[in-house]
């Protein structure tokens, strides 16, 4: 099934978007890292897994 999102998108109010590494205060956060790897960039930019 494909679905055409563009309409729905449209009639949302914009808003902003959060970054990876934001919290709020409903979150529960478990991680394991410093996301060094991520904002170097990742696969996309050849980064070395550290």
């Amino acid at each position: 099934m494909e679905a055409d999102f563009a309409p729905l998108y449209e009639r949302l109010n914009p808003c902003f978007d959060y970054t990876a590494t934001a919290a709020i205060e409903s979150d529960r956060v478990y991680t394991r890292g410093t996301q060094e790897y991520g904002r170097a960039g990742g696969r996309k930019r050849g980064t070395k897994p550290v």
